[in-house]
């Protein structure tokens, strides 16, 4: 196997995609680096991640990953293809700055993971990181702005707050990010729900 993808959960209540790809240049790692992990997604779940199961979309085209948390939720990670990405990301965006969200929290900013970077500009999280500033904890995204390490991933708590607008709003935004009409997302939305509909 030339490259792989690994989904980890850490200490600081994040997930990890830890991803192995020796034949790309980075600008950031040597060529002994390139030997090891690195990471190409944090994402903060304001939890810790007991278990977790791989399970098989319902209509047998690939897999997802259910985890169960020590507070009693669960958490879904799909997989979707780039074209999908792109839109969603989009919208996630605009979703942000057309939403009201709840007593003006940035959803965001929450999703930022919590490593030695935000720590030390974070006083609130701060206890909640242990601080280990080496080349490795570079590599593995520890000490790197979240705006990097967060990247790659989308929030569907915040996506599927799209079904709730009206009409005209849908399409204001799918217009905004380049989609004809709102139908393209909605079935995005139906088709990871299906897919992923076990219980």
């Amino acid at each position: 196997v030339n490259e792989f993808d690994i989904l980890v959960s850490d200490m600081n209540q994040n997930l990890q995609v830890l991803s192995y790809r020796p034949q790309l240049n980075y600008g950031f790692l040597s060529r002994m680096d390139k030997e090891k992990l690195y990471t190409k997604c944090m994402f903060h779940i304001a939890t810790n991640v007991s278990d977790s199961v791989t399970m098989r979309f319902r209509n047998g085209s690939n897999y997802f990953k259910l985890g169960v948390c020590i507070d009693g939720s669960v958490h879904y990670l799909i997989p979707i293809s780039e074209q999908i990405y792109g839109r969603l990301s989009s919208l996630q965006s605009q979703l942000i700055f057309y939403c009201q969200h709840f007593c003006g929290l940035n959803p965001r900013e929450f999703r930022y993971c919590m490593n030695n970077y935000v720590a030390a500009k974070d006083t609130i999280r701060h206890s909640h990181v242990m601080h280990n500033h080496s080349a490795l904890s570079a590599i593995h995204g520890m000490d790197r702005p979240s705006t990097v390490t967060s990247k790659n991933i989308i929030d569907h708590d915040l996506i599927q707050q799209f079904m709730s607008l009206d009409y005209r709003t849908q399409n204001k935004l799918t217009t905004n990010i380049g989609v004809r009409n709102s139908n393209v997302i909605i079935s995005h939305l139906s088709q990871i729900c299906s897919n992923t509909k076990w219980f």
